[in-house]
């Protein structure tokens, strides 16, 4: 159903509200957009990882060096789950872990770390990728035109902790099927000690950095909320938009939002392929 932009602004008072467009639309940053105006395909890189793993920092080392050669189309998500997320007295007492890190560990079947999945590709079959498939396949994926573009706009109250998130997402092809919108909150730059196999026993990095980290679902659930379906037009246009608390503590970590991102991203509900990924920091 279409509606106007003045009334897609009115439905922000509500915690998420989606309207489908067919006007311009107010720039809230390039979004899926390079320099030069070209629209470009983004992919969603998800890294199953935990602070004992002592294997795991090459994996995130993959992600960076990935990340330099591809800039601002690999958008990384680092998800705590499993055994080797457990808090460990007495140095590893951070707990990294949320419930949508769960919801995707235990669905996705992941049975060791590191591992990773690029666009969820080859789900249910072959869809877990070790640390050295990671590039072959992006380089596969990042060479083919989007199918949709996404665009963050982003407003944020430090003092209240209140955010809102508008996403807009323009169909580039014909398609046809269901296609679901995920928001994610993530945190960069967090400090806290992690095991790394390079150095001497007992592989303490204390002062270890960890990147790209999921903290929490800004969708309604691990699994998004409808976008699209049935038949989708070259050109459709959708924007959602999302109301979040960013809360004070993360079970027994602080936030900090000068380094908390939105991480949005299209999937197709009949195999959970992701076709387009966006990040924008909250503020």
């Amino acid at each position: 159903m279409k509606k106007t932009l003045f009334y897609g602004l009115i439905l922000s008072l509500v915690f998420s509200s989606c309207d489908k467009v067919k006007m311009p639309y107010i720039n809230g940053g390039n979004g899926s957009v390079d320099t030069s105006g070209t629209k470009v395909r983004k992919l969603l890189l998800e890294e199953f990882t935990g602070h004992t793993c002592a294997n795991c920092p090459p994996g995130a080392q993959t992600i960076h060096t990935l990340q330099n050669t591809y800039p601002d189309r690999i958008i990384s998500v680092a998800i705590h789950a499993g055994n080797f997320a457990w808090p460990t007295a007495p140095t590893y007492t951070a707990n990294f872990q949320c419930n949508e890190a769960d919801d995707y560990f235990n669905f996705f079947s992941i049975d060791h770390n590191p591992v990773g999945m690029v666009n969820r590709r080859d789900y249910p079959l072959s869809h877990m990728k070790e640390v050295g498939e990671w590039g072959t396949l992006v380089d596969s994926i990042l060479v083919k035109a989007p199918d949709a573009v996404l665009q963050i706009t982003n407003n944020y109250n430090s003092g209240s902790r209140q955010l809102t998130s508008t996403v807009r997402c323009e169909f580039l092809n014909s398609l046809n099927g269901t296609y679901k919108l995920v928001l994610l909150l993530t945190e960069d730059s967090i400090v806290s000690p992690q095991k790394d196999a390079s150095l001497p026993p007992p592989n303490d990095d204390l002062t270890y950095t960890h990147r790209h980290m999921l903290r929490d679902a800004i969708s309604s659930t691990s699994w998004g909320d409808s976008l699209a379906t049935g038949f989708i037009a070259a050109g459709d246009t959708f924007v959602k938009i999302y109301n979040y608390t960013l809360p004070a503590i993360f079970n027994n970590t602080i936030p900090d939002e000068n380094h908390c991102y939105v991480v949005a991203y299209i999937y197709n509900a009949a195999n959970y392929e992701v076709m387009q990924a966006e990040e924008k920091k909250i503020k």
